[in-house]
């Protein structure tokens, strides 16, 4: 009965607008094209080298550890450059950080997702409490927020309205494929302090009879980032243990609560429908090993690493 409502409340989300959050089939301009993205070198740098393990002893060695980590500096780059369309960054947001709303604004009538993205993070600071000027923080590094001015925190009404007003743009970016802002769809709710309940994705009475696990799974920021890695898998970079770890969740939510992952995804399609776009779709990687730095024993060759050819 339960998954009936939803695929019902699903049908009509044309013309039916949620009192507690955005509607996502709102009308919005097509993509405009869009420059090459430009590479990160910061990130690059972040993100470590998982070959430290092994100590060269000689220049042979010495040459064979600077081969491997060029090749991995280059797969670090190929998939910056692969996600860069789809992913938010500092890099592709940098631009954005000092236009004024208005100005974002008129960017995001003509389909610019990044300006769409910039004005979520502008609102959901609005909700934390925190002064908006410093809102890329948010997007770009969410679990440190020390860099940001502090403010007030807002009363639970003008949290939920400046929530919903940062869930519709993420929303919408997504839609022009920017698909990781969903995961910044629940983050907003979530740290503005709304659950399922509050955004009308299912009943308290429902909602109270689960156990805390379940809770917990529910959360938005969890829920959102397992519909945006099932709609399309190769948003994740090149990392076989973040990818296990997704596929292990996505299929214990599938499980658990697959009515209501499907109608998020069916919601999706259809606001995508309605608007005349259509799912991103993020090309594979072309690297076949993990870019996660791992532990690694010295001088043991991993089937994995990059290919040696010295």
């Amino acid at each position: 009965m339960l998954f009936a409502v939803i695929l019902l409340m699903v049908a009509v989300v044309a013309t039916v607008v949620y009192s507690s959050r955005p509607d996502p089939a709102v009308a919005i301009a097509p993509a405009p094209a869009r420059a090459a993205p430009q590479v990160d070198q910061q990130v690059i740098e972040a993100a470590g080298d998982p070959f430290t393990g092994a100590q060269p002893t000689g220049e042979e060695s010495a040459a064979c550890t600077d081969e491997q980590r060029s090749r991995y500096q280059l797969a670090v780059q190929t998939e910056q450059e692969r996600l860069a369309p789809y992913s938010i960054s500092r890099s592709t947001l940098a631009t954005y950080e000092t236009l004024r709303e208005s100005d974002l604004a008129s960017l995001a009538e003509q389909g610019d997702s990044e300006a769409m993205v910039m004005l979520g993070a502008r609102s959901m600071a609005r909700a934390f409490g925190y002064d908006p000027a410093g809102a890329m923080e948010l997007v770009v590094i969410p679990s440190d927020q020390s860099r940001l001015r502090y403010l007030a925190r807002p009363d639970r009404e003008a949290r939920l309205e400046h929530a919903n007003r940062a869930a519709g743009w993420f929303y919408r970016a997504a839609m022009h494929g920017r698909l990781w802002a969903l995961w910044y769809y629940g983050y907003a709710y979530q740290e503005s302090g709304f659950t399922v309940v509050d955004i009308e994705l299912m009943s308290r009475a429902d909602y109270e009879a689960l156990d805390g696990q379940d809770q917990v799974k529910l959360e938005t920021t969890g829920l959102f980032s397992m519909v945006m890695y099932s709609l399309d898998p190769d948003i994740l970079d090149l990392s076989r243990m973040r990818q296990e770890r997704f596929e292990s969740r996505l299929s214990e939510m599938e499980a658990r609560f697959g009515p209501l992952m499907n109608s998020l995804r069916i919601e999706f399609d259809l606001s995508l429908e309605v608007n005349g776009l259509y799912r991103a779709d993020v090309p594979e990687s072309e690297f076949p090993f993990d870019l996660r730095p791992v532990p690694r024993e010295p001088g043991r060759v991993y089937d994995d690493d990059p290919p040696r050819e010295c």
